[in-house]
C-alpha cells in the first residue's frame, strides 16, 4: 500500500490507543507538530482516521481526538480449530460486524472447509458492500510454517484433514484478498494484548483447555518465543515422570490427564462407555464420581502446570479459555484453586485469572484478523 512508514505507524498508534489528540500523539512519537501534520495528511485524506470529537482543557480551545474509521474498511478473522471454523467480519477497530459459524466433523473433507470459508468471505463482500475489505487473517492449530503456510507438526486433527498445502494461495485465488497465516494461541493472546483487559498488564498467558492444550506468552509487549512457534509446551510439561501415556510418546504430560482428549479416554477406560465431552461434563456437575474425580484431577494437573509458568515466568495476568473451561465453571475454579495453591509460599507478584478474555471465543479470530491488517500494512 502507498502509506509512507511512519503514517503506517500512526494507524496502528491511533487504532490501539485512540482516540487521541495530537498532543497524545507528539507526546508518545517526539515528533514535531509540522512533521505529525504531514504524515497525517494522508490518513485523514484517504479515510483511514476521522475526527471524533474534541478533548477539554484548562487553556485554549479544545484539541481534536482522532481515531480509527470504522466504517469504510474492513477486515477478515478466521479461527480454524479442530472443532469448528469461526469466521469474523471486523472494523479497522476490531468491532465484530458479522460472522459466521459451522462444525468440523471427521466426514468434513479439508477441501470443503476452504471452500465454505472462501464462499462465505465472498458472501460478506457482497453482504457489506459499502466497506472495502482489505485482508483475511487466518489462525490454526500450530505450528505455522509462515513461509509455506502449512502446519509444520500436525496435532490431532478429524480424519481426512492434514492441510498439506498452503491455504493462503487457494483462498487469495478465490477471494482476491491477501491472506496471512500464523498459531492460534499467539494470535488469541495478540488481540487481548492490544484490545482486551489484558492490555494493562505486562507478563500476559493464553491459555486453551479442549482437545489439546495450547498456550501462549507475552513478556513486555513482546510474544515469547518458542521453537517453530510451538503452542504446546505447557501441554507437554512434565508433571509425573511415571504418569500416563502421552501422545507425545512421553510420559505424565499436562495434556496426558488435563485434555477433553485424555479425559474422554480415561472415562472411557475406567467404564467402557463411550461419551462425548458436553456429556462427560454434565455427569461431571451432577455428581458421577468418575467424571467428577477425573476432571477434579485434570484441573488439579492443569493448575500445577499454570503455576510452574508462573513462578518461571512471573506471570501478571493469565487467561483461561477453551471448551473446557467455557462449559465447566467447576473444571475453572479448580484450576485457580491449585494453581494458587502451588505459588502461595513462592516468591510472585499479584497475577490475575481470567476466564476466557475479553473477547472469549472469538479471540482467536480477532486476533488473525489484526494480524492480516498488520501484516497488510507492511506490504
Amino acid at each position: 500500500m502507498g502509506l509512507p512508514e511512519l503514517s503506517k505507524n500512526l494507524l496502528l498508534l491511533i487504532q490501539r490507543n485512540g482516540p487521541l489528540t495530537k498532543n497524545d500523539l507528539i507526546e508518545v512519537t517526539a515528533l514535531k507538530l509540522t512533521t505529525l501534520n504531514r504524515f497525517l495528511k494522508p490518513l485523514t485524506d484517504e479515510h483511514w482516521i476521522v475526527r471524533s470529537g474534541t478533548a477539554g482543557g484548562n487553556v485554549g480551545r479544545p484539541s481534536s481526538l482522532l481515531e480509527i474509521n470504522r466504517d469504510a474498511r474492513a477486515v477478515i478473522g478466521v479461527d480454524i480449530s479442530r472443532t469448528s471454523v469461526n469466521i469474523l467480519v471486523l472494523s479497522l477497530g476490531m468491532d465484530i460486524i458479522d460472522r459466521h459459524t459451522f462444525p468440523v466433523t471427521a466426514e468434513t473433507s479439508q477441501e470443503a472447509v476452504i471452500e465454505r470459508i472462501c464462499q462465505k468471505i465472498i458472501d460478506f463482500e457482497k453482504k457489506h458492500a459499502g466497506r472495502t475489505f482489505l485482508t483475511v487473517g487466518i489462525g490454526m492449530i500450530g505450528p505455522i510454517d509462515t513461509k509455506t503456510g502449512q502446519i509444520l507438526h500436525l496435532e490431532p486433527l478429524p480424519v481426512g484433514m492434514t492441510f498439506d498445502f498452503d491455504i493462503r494461495d487457494v483462498i487469495h485465488t478465490r477471494t482476491g484478498l491477501p491472506v496471512s497465516i500464523e498459531s492460534g494461541a499467539g494470535l488469541a493472546l495478540l488481540a487481548e494484548s492490544a484490545f482486551g483487559e489484558a492490555r494493562n498488564y505486562t507478563r500476559i498467558a493464553y491459555i486453551s483447555s479442549g482437545i489439546g492444550i495450547r498456550s501462549s506468552y507475552r513478556i513486555d509487549d513482546q510474544p515469547l518465543k518458542t521453537p517453530h512457534a510451538r503452542e504446546d509446551t505447557l501441554a507437554h510439561m512434565t508433571v509425573d515422570s511415571s504418569g500416563f501415556l502421552c501422545t507425545c510418546g512421553r510420559r505424565g504430560c499436562v495434556e496426558a490427564y488435563s485434555s477433553l482428549h485424555a479425559l474422554l479416554d480415561a472415562y472411557t477406560e475406567k467404564t467402557g462407555e463411550t461419551l462425548d465431552y458436553r456429556t462427560f461434563l454434565e455427569r461431571a456437575h451432577s455428581g458421577n464420581p468418575i467424571a467428577l474425580s477425573l476432571l477434579d484431577h485434570a484441573a488439579e494437573i492443569l493448575g500445577i502446570g499454570i503455576a510452574n509458568n508462573i513462578r518461571t515466568l512471573g506471570l501478571d495476568y493469565i487467561i483461561l479459555s477453551g471448551p473446557l473451561v467455557e462449559h465447566s465453571t467447576l473444571f475453572y475454579n479448580r484450576v485457580m484453586e491449585s494453581a494458587l495453591t502451588q505459588v502461595q509460599n513462592a516468591f510472585t507478584e499479584g497475577f490475575i485469572f481470567d476466564k476466557g478474555g475479553t473477547f472469549a471465543h472469538n479471540s482467536i479470530a480477532v486476533g488473525a484478523a489484526l494480524y492480516g491488517f498488520e501484516s497488510y500494512l507492511e506490504r
